[in-house]
C-alpha cells in the first residue's frame, strides 16, 4: 500500500525574448512618432496675443505651414515655394472636401505679415475656410 503519492512539479521557464522584442518596436515606434512631430513643427518664435484660443488636437486632418523670420515656408520639414504650397492645398482639396481640410500657419513673430498673407490668400482661392494662424500667449 503507498501511502503518500509523488507530486511532479513542472519547472516554469519565462522566456523574455518575444517581451524584449516588443519593448524594442514600441521603442522605436515613438522614436519615429517624435521625429515626424518634430518635422512639422519648426522652431520658431510665435507671435505674442493677448487672447489666446485652443485649437483642435486632430493633427490628421490638418496641414501645418511653417514661415521663417526671412518669408521662407517649411512644410514637412521641406522648404516650399509659394506655388509648391499652392499645389499641395490643392492636392489637399482634391484628397477631401475643402471643409475638412484644416490649414495652421506657424509664422514666426518677426516674419512680415505679406507672407502669412499670402498662404491665407492662397487658402482663399482654394476656398479653404478653416485657416488658423498659431500665437502664444502673452505674459
Amino acid at each position: 500500500m503507498k501511502l503518500y503519492r509523488k507530486i511532479h512539479k513542472k519547472d516554469l521557464d519565462v522566456n523574455i525574448a518575444p517581451l524584449i522584442d516588443v519593448i524594442l518596436l514600441l521603442i522605436i515606434f515613438f522614436m519615429t512618432v517624435s521625429q515626424i512631430t518634430q518635422t512639422e513643427a519648426e522652431p520658431l518664435e510665435l507671435p505674442k496675443a493677448e487672447r489666446v484660443k485652443e485649437i483642435e488636437k486632430e493633427k490628421d486632418k490638418r496641414v501645418i505651414i511653417n514661415v521663417r523670420q526671412n518669408g521662407e515656408m517649411v512644410v514637412y520639414g521641406e522648404p516650399y515655394s509659394v506655388e509648391k504650397v499652392h499645389m499641395l492645398l490643392k492636392d489637399e482639396k482634391t484628397q477631401r472636401p475643402a471643409e475638412e481640410i484644416r490649414v495652421l500657419i506657424r509664422a514666426d513673430g518677426r516674419t512680415e505679415w505679406r507672407s502669412v498673407e499670402r498662404i491665407i490668400a492662397l487658402c482663399r482661392d482654394e476656398g479653404l475656410l478653416r485657416v488658423r494662424v498659431a500665437v502664444i500667449e502673452k505674459d
